[in-house]
């Protein structure tokens, strides 16, 4: 039928062109966080912030959810057994960004307790480095680790709605603990739609289905979502429960119009291809420009230094936590 919804609104191609948006408005986001930043001449991109705040990891999350669960339907127990490996590596090139962090500070006059430094390699703390999202993967790969296993008995095929549900259930445990020992609420707004994506790995065939009956359906589900989504952002401040609920709107949007919308462009590809590495690395060239006073002198060319030094920074950071790991993993067999 003419106008149907393929599946290629998901494929890798188009998902990475999406987080590479995203990781662009990531990277103005901290660089405009430094208290130098003159905000006076500023006005209408803080406005634009302070509406998405946490909006702007939404798509890492969901579709990191759904490329695992995608993977699962694959691989399936295979996949799951190799989710302690990924969370080394991850780990691994966490803590080597924590390490250069930490010299390049040290080298700025700055100087961290003992206690803060070593949470810092976990995640928990910050020594001014971005640290929440990787302590938030990190958890979620421990989780899925640990839910799927102890399900295997009962549902003994990894690709299961049960499993998925129960990884979801899990999530939000883990939102109220990070709620309960007072984590910032960045630690923890976002994090259900890593597995809503995996729940709609499992379901995007029927979904995709109902959407297709009629050319209506789907701009009757865009108008409603957004006047869900205005509705919740008009009441994000008052719950965790109004704020997740604005989150999962944004992500619905996302979907819907990626749908109908082809996003393509080579710098968005480059940029989301070398999401991670730009994501540890970006707030080093950062501290330096900020140290030297150019993000309050010189805002403008401050923003373009610090965006491309932070990419030739991430592809060296690449090389170098790649090679590291392979030295590793070959020493091991």
């Amino acid at each position: 039928m003419k106008g149907e919804i393929g599946a290629d609104y998901l494929s890798k191609e188009t998902t990475t062109c999406v987080n590479g948006i995203f990781v662009l408005l990531i990277i103005m986001s901290h660089y405009t966080n430094f208290p130098t930043f003159p905000w006076a001449t500023e006005a209408l991109y803080l406005a634009f912030r302070r509406h998405t705040q946490q909006l702007v990891v939404a798509t890492f999350l969901f579709y990191s959810g759904y490329g695992m669960e995608t993977r699962i339907k694959a691989s399936g127990w295979d996949y799951i057994a190799k989710l302690p490996d990924k969370f080394f590596r991850l780990l691994f090139k966490f803590d080597i960004a924590v390490i250069a962090f930490l010299i390049v500070q040290t080298m700025l006059g700055e100087s961290f307790p003992m206690r803060q430094i070593l949470l810092s390699l976990t995640g928990w703390e910050s020594i001014g480095n971005s640290n929440w999202y990787i302590f938030v993967i990190l958890v979620m790969y421990m989780l899925m680790f640990l839910c799927y296993n102890a399900l295997r008995p009962l549902t003994k095929e990894a690709k299961s709605c049960i499993n998925a549900t129960a990884y979801l259930i899990i999530t939000v445990m883990f939102i109220f603990l990070m709620i309960r020992v007072k984590r910032p609420d960045y630690f923890y707004n976002t994090v259900i739609l890593m597995p809503l994506g995996g729940i709609y790995a499992l379901t995007e065939d029927k979904i995709r289905t109902i959407i297709n009956k009629s050319p209506i359906i789907h701009p009757i589900i865009i108008a409603v979502m957004t006047l869900a989504y205005f509705l919740a952002f008009s009441r994000r401040d008052e719950s965790i429960v109004f704020y997740v609920l604005w989150v999962i709107c944004f992500m619905t949007l996302m979907l819907l119009i990626t749908m109908r919308v082809r996003i393509y462009n080579d710098l968005l590809y480059f940029m989301g291809k070398h999401v991670f590495s730009i994501y540890i690395v970006q707030r080093i060239p950062m501290l330096i420009l900020d140290y030297c006073g150019i993000i309050e002198t010189h805002q403008y060319a401050g923003l373009i230094a610090a965006a491309t030094t932070t990419v030739a920074l991430a592809l060296c950071f690449e090389k170098v936590t790649d090679g590291l790991l392979n030295v590793i993993t070959q020493e091991k067999r």
